[in-house]
Parts: C-alpha cells; structure tokens; sequence
C-alpha cells in the first residue's frame, strides 16, 4: 500500500453522515505512524502538527482538525476552554487535493464505499489525529473538529453545581476517568441523529449529565478516545468504507458511548462545511 503522502492529501471541517450504518467486517490492519503531509501548514513548521506542548496534569492529549480559514474560530474556542497551551493544532486533509482513483487503487477507499470526497478527507483528518496520539504518553485523547463549540448553558450548570472556578477541561478530566469502570473505548461528546429514546443510562456525571449506552450516536464535533479506542479505529478503517460517525457503529469489540445531553455542538459556517448551515439536532 503506498504511504498517503505518495497519492496527495488536502484539508476539510467537520464530518457528518445520517444515512445507513455499514455492517461490513472491517479489515485486519494494524495502525502507522503520522502521515507526513504536503497540505499547507499554519506556522511555517513542515510537520503536521502543532502546538506540541505537554501538560502533566491532564491525562488526554487534545488535537483540534482545523481548516486555515477556522483558525480564528478555533483559537477563540481553546482560549475560553483554556486549552490554548496545551492543544494540538491539526491542519485537516484537504478534499480538494485528494483522487479517489489513486485512493482506490492503492487500497485506502473501498472501491464501492459511495463516500463524497469531504466524507473521506474527513476519516483521513481523523486518523492521522489519533495516530500522532498514541505516540504520546497519554491515556486518552480529546478530538474536535474546528466548528464545535460548547452547548448552551452547559458550563454555567456545571459551575452552578461544582462551583464558579469549575472548567469544562476538569469535566473532560472526569469524563474520561470513566472510561475504566465504564469499559468505554470512545465517548460521543457531541452526538446528533441518535434515537434517544432507546438510550440506557449507565452513570450519572453531574445533576444533569448522564453517560449513557444509544443505538445510533452520529456527529464528530468532539470525543474521547481511549488509547484501545485509537487503536481499534485505525485497524478498522484502514481501507475506508463508511463515513467517519456512522462506521464507528460497527466497529468489532468497540464499547462507544455518549454524554445525555451532549456537551458539544456544531457552531454552523456558512462555507466548506459537509454539513452547510443545516443544525444537527441531538435526537432524531
């Protein structure tokens, strides 16, 4: 299989697929280390990834998939979480520089997959965020495409009950503390589409936030992924079938869960979206 940097890559914002979840058994690949791209970069720095700053206090290391134009929005975004120092910076693959006959015939696209080029530099973007995490340290990883932002009064209900100095990093920590006792292997922050009702709660987080067990948890704005989690969605998806949310339903010994209500939301863009300006309720 030729490395991806041989076939040429570009960039794209956030991910999102609503129609049927693939079934198919996923390939037996084992994951590779960082692709490096020849996508444009934001600092001058040749190398993919940015901001390449370690904190010992968190557990997971944090990557945002950024498009050029986004980067104000993103900055902004890390800044109020308080995340600036400590996150990575990750240039998203670029749609417009990818061929899906090169894709195809090198074995990194399913010949019939019926993906859109956004659909697939998407996934691309993805897996190259979580194969620079487990070079790290880190036990778990925090991933957001550049148009999330946190739900409406989400932070204040949180302080309201944990106090005013309580920040949504603290509430992340927390959350991905759970994965162990929970044995999740991803955590939905920002999940859309799913059948809420068919939801079964398995930990109460906070007086209004529950982890919760939900047939269909679309959307990619933000989650939690453990270092097996990483590892089991790049052995999954390394010829690419299904769009990025809905292949992860059909992952093989994969546990994915969600946040009820999700903490994440898409903050629309009216230009380079998959998703346009259409919102994304959390419940279909």
């Amino acid at each position: 299989m030729a490395p991806l940097w041989a076939i040429g890559l570009s960039l794209i914002p956030a991910c999102l697929a609503v129609r049927g979840i693939g079934g198919e058994k996923p390939l037996d690949m084992e994951h590779e280390p960082p692709t490096r791209h020849t996508a444009p970069v934001f600092s001058g720095d040749q190398h993919v990834f940015m901001a390449h700053h370690t904190t010992p206090e968190l557990s997971f290391a944090t990557y945002v998939i950024t498009l050029r134009e986004r980067r104000r929005h993103v900055e902004t975004f890390l800044r109020d979480l308080g995340l600036s120092n400590v996150a990575h910076i990750q240039p998203a693959v670029l749609k417009s520089r990818l061929d899906l006959h090169s894709l195809v015939a090198h074995g990194h696209v399913k010949k019939q997959a019926g993906l859109s080029m956004g659909e697939i530099a998407c996934s691309l973007s993805h897996r190259e965020v979580l194969k620079h995490f487990l070079q790290t340290n880190k036990t778990h990883v925090l991933v957001f495409e550049d148009d999330a932002r946190v739900g409406s009064g989400i932070e204040k209900e949180l302080q309201t009950e944990r106090g005013a100095n309580f920040t949504m990093v603290q509430f992340f920590e927390e959350l991905a503390q759970t994965s162990e006792k929970l044995g999740w292997h991803g955590l939905n922050l920002g999940r859309c589409w799913d059948h809420c009702d068919e939801d079964h709660a398995v930990m109460k987080v906070s007086e209004q936030i529950d982890v919760v067990k939900s047939k269909r948890s679309l959307c990619t704005y933000g989650y939690l992924f453990t270092r097996e989690g990483a590892k089991i969605h790049l052995k999954s998806t390394g010829r690419l079938r299904d769009a990025e949310d809905r292949v992860r339903m059909s992952f093989p010994n994969f546990v994915y869960m969600s946040t009820r209500p999700r903490l994440l939301e898409q903050a629309v863009h009216k230009t380079n979206s998959i998703n346009g300006e259409k919102f994304h309720p959390e419940c279909k």
